[in-house]
């Protein structure tokens, strides 16, 4: 609020009692999220009182609603992997949270949720779930956390076209 303080004016012992000097109500109904910034009447102060501004710059820094969603049975898949492999669960539920246009619209690519096999040759791993998300959007829970990886012996078969 521009400016931070006014004087107030009047009677000796109500100016003492007055602490705050309040805005009209600012109407933000179709107001879109970011900075807002309006010039603003003040409230008329009590009956012998006055102010010595009649009007205040404001800004509202104003942000759309977070809200949190929850994915269930989203396939994993394995990136980096030469061998054949095979997971356990090979679907995990995630949580998300973000703005709530963002997580409304959030559609995952096919192999967002995945294990990263590089450097894993033939064996049993307990591994880490990674997900890619828009930066705007916070991965809160993957459950479970981590999946069973298990690389076989065998190479993986490469389409040639």
């Amino acid at each position: 609020v521009a400016p931070e303080v006014i004087e107030v004016i009047g009677p000796d012992d109500e100016v003492k009692e007055t602490e705050v000097a309040e805005t009209v109500p600012i109407d933000l109904s179709d107001a879109v999220p970011g900075l807002i910034e309006r010039d603003v009447e003040l409230e008329l102060p009590r009956e012998y009182l006055s102010f010595s501004a009649t009007r205040v710059r404001v800004q509202i820094e104003l942000e759309e609603p977070e809200k949190e969603r929850i994915l269930k049975k989203v396939p994993v898949v394995v990136r980096n992997g030469e061998f054949r492999s095979e997971l356990k669960p090979d679907v995990v539920e995630i949580a998300v949270r973000g703005p709530q246009s963002a997580v409304d619209l959030l559609e995952l690519s096919p192999g967002a949720v995945y294990i990263d096999a590089s450097d894993h040759g033939p064996g049993r791993y307990e591994l880490e779930v990674s997900v890619d998300l828009p930066v705007d959007v916070e991965l809160i829970r993957r459950k479970p956390k981590t999946v069973r990886l298990e690389v076989l012996e065998e190479k993986r078969k490469v389409d040639v076209e």
